[in-house]
Parts: C-alpha cells; structure tokens; sequence
C-alpha cells in the first residue's frame, strides 16, 4: 500500500488563459457595523476637532492682521502671508466659520466633534451626547 503511484491529472486549463476574479461586493450594513469603520472615523472626526481648536483660537489673536487677506484665492495662492497657526486654511475656516458663520459658538463644533470621536473611537459613550434631564 506504501507503493501507491498517484494518478496524474490532466490540466484543462491552458497556460495562455487565466481565470476570472471574482468581484468581491462590499454590503453597507456589514461596513458600518464594522469596529474598524468606527475607528477611523472617530480618529477623523477628533483630528478636525483638534484641527478647529487650533485655528479658531489662533484667529482670537490674529483676526486683525489676516481679516483683510481673506477671499476664496486664499487656499490656491502661495503668496499671501497670514499669521494664523493653521496657514492660509486655518484663516480662512475660522473667517468662514466664526466671522461669516456662527461666531464664538463656532467652539461648539469642535466640542461635538470631539465628543462623537471619543465615542466612536472607544465603542462606548464616554461622553454623554444627548443628555437629556428629566428634571422639569
């Protein structure tokens, strides 16, 4: 029985054809149920509160110097010199945001930011996001 020779098998497949890969679908559900997704967008959604901290508190202090320099050119040019932390993007979110949107309650951008990164980031409500109270 040690002595068995295997049986070749004749290849159908031609060396010249390859086969066809299959296209593998991606379902929505099963994407954003997925940890990894969560992850990523908690990472993004806390860089762009940091982000927005950053450059709204630099325009505090520099929204004199740069409130002239501002026009939608500002993100393509290379040539305008601004004082903002953040460059030419961080003057010119902080000018759209705080002087032509919603002022110093621009902050609360960041702040909901921030705290759905942290919830999505770790899996679990680490800060409240709709506190309701039950008080009245």
């Amino acid at each position: 029985m040690a002595n068995k020779l295997k049986s070749s098998k004749a290849k159908t497949a031609e060396t010249g054809q390859l086969k066809p890969e299959k296209e593998e679908t991606v379902e929505v559900k099963k994407l954003l149920k997925d940890e990894r997704t969560h992850k990523i967008a908690g990472s993004i959604l806390l860089l762009l509160a940091f982000i927005f901290f950053i450059a709204f508190t630099s325009y505090l202090f520099t929204w004199g110097e740069d409130q002239d320099k501002f026009s939608y050119r500002m993100l393509l040019a290379n040539d305008i010199q601004v004082q903002n932390l953040l460059g030419t993007f961080g003057a010119f979110i902080s000018e759209i945001f705080i002087r032509h949107g919603f002022g110093i309650a621009a902050y609360l951008l960041c702040t909901t930011f921030f705290v759905l990164g942290i919830n999505l980031f770790f899996g679990k409500k680490v800060f409240p996001f709709f506190a309701i109270s039950n008080t009245w």
